[in-house]
């Protein structure tokens, strides 16, 4: 079978991690990259030979016809790169777009229109899910072993802004806190939970002019499951970041962040027992490990999908899903 061609359109941080792994996975060819900067392009022509560089996104599905498209630039470019992609000649057989889908619910559903109407495979980038540890939380819960789950508490506070500054983090465009790392906790929540109505929700500017740099909300998932989020990147004494997911169900519970699995369970008529399940124990054999495990993962989900013609795990559906929920939080959901 030939080798898939990967493209990535953006080169920060997440594109070259994503171009990193997809060259390392068996049945994947990195064949070109996308940046609007001449100056990296040209230096990166120079320095990789086997990958070929562009600044525009049309000149390379017109010369590179790749099969798959990392699109991993700023949220506010999404839709209108993801419409050139779509509608072009030489779209792709699959799209992958990193978090947040999309600036709103309005952009994240013409984005789906757009993807069906190409018959196009998608994804997006909601890595956390693939955490190891979320998906044995998951196992449990699907399973009954905590029973009926009737509350969760989760949140993920970081230190990182204490004084005003410049730059996308501090513009209202980019959706603050809630849109940059909330998304992460919420379609946690989601893949654990389903999708939540909000009850309430509030947020606060600590150190941003512009933007908030905490919020809050309460979540009702199905008919009883009662749940708070919360989400910061001002908050002291969070360094590294704390990620956490806690669950209470009728015979137990659990508590899940990024390296461990604690599960709570009361077999009837048995006393309470609690035991540990650390991240290393279950992650099997990776192809490479770059980045985080859950970054790993979720480029074998994707590109193992487009391989065999299905729907990834994580599909623009789900990033539509995830943006209804942020709109309501951030009362920002278009009129009618």
């Amino acid at each position: 079978m030939t080798d898939l061609k990967v493209a990535v359109v953006g080169l920060g941080g997440i594109g070259a991690l994503h171009a990193g792994i997809t060259a390392s996975l068996p049945g994947c060819q990195l064949v070109a990259a996308v940046d609007r900067e001449a100056r990296l392009v040209k230096i990166a022509s120079k320095a990789i030979s086997t990958v070929r560089f562009y600044t525009e996104v049309p000149e390379m599905l017109a010369r590179e016809a790749p099969d798959i498209v990392y699109l991993c630039t700023p949220p506010t470019t999404h839709l209108p790169l993801s419409r050139s992609i779509l509608q072009h000649p030489n779209r792709p057989r699959a799209l992958f777009v990193e978090k947040p889908l999309a600036m709103n619910t309005g952009e994240a559903a013409e984005m789906v229109a757009l993807a069906q109407q190409a018959g196009t495979i998608t994804g997006v980038g909601f890595q956390r899910r693939f955490l190891p540890t979320v998906q044995k939380a998951k196992e449990f819960i699907d399973a009954g072993e905590i029973g009926e789950v009737r509350l969760a508490r989760a949140h993920h506070f970081v230190a990182a802004i204490f004084e005003p500054g410049e730059g996308w983090k501090f513009s209202p465009e980019a959706g603050g806190v809630t849109l940059e790392m909330g998304v992460h906790l919420l379609d946690t929540m989601v893949s654990l939970f389903g999708e939540p109505t909000v009850l309430g929700r509030e947020t606060a500017r600590m150190f941003s002019a512009a933007c908030e740099d905490y919020a809050s909300a309460w979540l009702r998932f199905g008919p009883g499951t009662l749940a708070s989020f919360e989400v910061g990147w001002s908050m002291w004494g969070f360094e590294p970041a704390d990620f956490r997911i806690e669950v209470y169900g009728s015979r137990g519970g659990l508590t899940v962040t990024q390296d461990a699995l604690t599960v709570f369970a009361r077999p009837s008529g048995g006393s309470l027992t609690a035991r540990t399940i650390p991240s290393s124990q279950l992650v099997g054999r990776l192809p490479i490990l770059l980045g985080g495990v859950e970054n790993v993962l979720i480029d074998m989900d994707f590109t193992s999908a487009v391989a065999a013609g299905r729907s990834p795990l994580v599909t623009f559906e789900t990033g539509l899903r995830v943006n209804r929920v942020l709109d309501a939080i951030r009362a920002t959901a278009p009129k009618g």
